[in-house]
C-alpha cells in the first residue's frame, strides 16, 4: 500500500509541478504581456503628450496670429475711418467756400448788370443829347448863313 500511496504522490507531485511549472510560464507570458502593453501604453501617451504640445503651440501661434489681424484690422478700420471723416470734412468746407464764392459772384454779377444797364441808359442819354446838340448847332449854323 506505501508503493501506491509513493506513486500517488509522486504522481501527484509531478502534476502539482507541471501544473505549477505551466502556471509559471502562463503568468511569465502575462507579466511580459503586460510589460509590452505598458511599454506600448507609455509610448503612445508620450506621442499624444507630444502632439498635443504640438497643437497646443499652434492654437497659441494661430491665436496670436488672429488677435494680431484684428488689431491691424481696427487700426486701418480707424484710419479709414479718420480719412473718409477728414474728406467729408474737407467736402463741407469747399461746399461753403464755394456757395459763399457763388453768392459774391452772383451779387457781383448782379451789379455789374446794374452798371452795364445804367451805363448803357447813360450811353443812351449822351446820343440824344448830342444828336440834339448837333441840330441846335446845325441850326444855329443855318440862322448865321
Amino acid at each position: 500500500f506505501n508503493t501506491q500511496f509513493r506513486k500517488l504522490e509522486r504522481s501527484l507531485l509531478q502534476r502539482i509541478a507541471e501544473t505549477t511549472k505551466g502556471m509559471q510560464l502562463e503568468r511569465a507570458k502575462l507579466q511580459d504581456m503586460e510589460h509590452g502593453l505598458q511599454v506600448k501604453l507609455r509610448a503612445e501617451r508620450e506621442v499624444r503628450e507630444a502632439e498635443t504640445e504640438v497643437w497646443h503651440g499652434r492654437h497659441r501661434t494661430l491665436s496670436a496670429e488672429l488677435e494680431e489681424l484684428i488689431r491691424r484690422r481696427d487700426r486701418e478700420v480707424s484710419d479709414l475711418q479718420a480719412r473718409v471723416d477728414a474728406v467729408a470734412s474737407t467736402r463741407e468746407v469747399e461746399a461753403l467756400t464755394q456757395s459763399s464764392e457763388r453768392t459774391v459772384l452772383q451779387d457781383k454779377v448782379e451789379t455789374l448788370a446794374k452798371d452795364t444797364a445804367l451805363s448803357e441808359a447813360s450811353a443812351q442819354r449822351a446820343r440824344r443829347r448830342a444828336l440834339q446838340l448837333e441840330q441846335q448847332l446845325a441850326q444855329a449854323e443855318a440862322e448865321r448863313d
